[in-house]
């Protein structure tokens, strides 16, 4: 049992996390943008070329490297779970037409009740190893984020930074040459 919790935690969430923050960040760059429409496809398309390309792909490559299929066994009841859920919750907003508080609250608490789930699970799970173990994921999974926010968030002042440089370097440039002329 300890096992899948384990790997449920590791691949439902913290990776999941991990693998959805990109796009996330460009959906909310763009409502930032007033760019809603640019967000909700993005958003939207994301998921379904996850739901159809990305599933297909696992499974077709797992059949081509270990000739036989992937079977889905563990935990993956809660996935399928959480799944319809958002389905359903979703299924509204088709009628209702817009995204705005009455449609984003309860879509996030769908989030935070899975993350919520996960991680009681793998508390109980996580009280039965050493302390050097459950240590040992925090480190680098705050290493994946520190260096992911310093990409996204630091490029921004690194292209101003070189933007300056750039200019006093070809400022610099005139000066020598004309130095050179005299």
């Amino acid at each position: 049992m300890r096992g899948r919790s384990d790997k449920a935690w590791q691949g439902g969430v913290v990776l999941g996390f991990l693998t959805a923050l990109p796009e996330t960040i460009v959906v909310v760059v763009a409502v930032l943008n007033s760019a809603g429409d640019v967000a909700l496809g993005s958003a939207i398309g994301g998921n379904v070329i996850l739901f159809t390309l990305g599933i297909g792909l696992v499974g077709l490559v797992y059949v081509k490297k270990w000739k036989s299929p992937l079977k889905m066994v563990g935990d993956y009841s809660v996935e399928y779970n959480f799944l319809v859920l958002s389905t359903l919750a979703l299924v509204p907003l088709l009628f209702y037409g817009r995204l705005d508080v009455f449609s984003g609250i309860p879509l996030c608490a769908i989030y935070l009740g899975y993350v919520a789930y996960r991680l009681k699970k793998f508390s109980k799970s996580e009280q039965r190893k050493p302390i050097k173990k459950r240590l040992a994921l925090v480190p680098s999974f705050g290493r994946c984020v520190a260096t992911f926010a310093f990409k996204v968030f630091g490029g921004r002042h690194r292209k101003r930074f070189s933007r300056t440089g750039r200019s006093e370097r070809l400022a610099c440039a005139r000066r020598l040459s004309t130095c050179r002329r005299a």
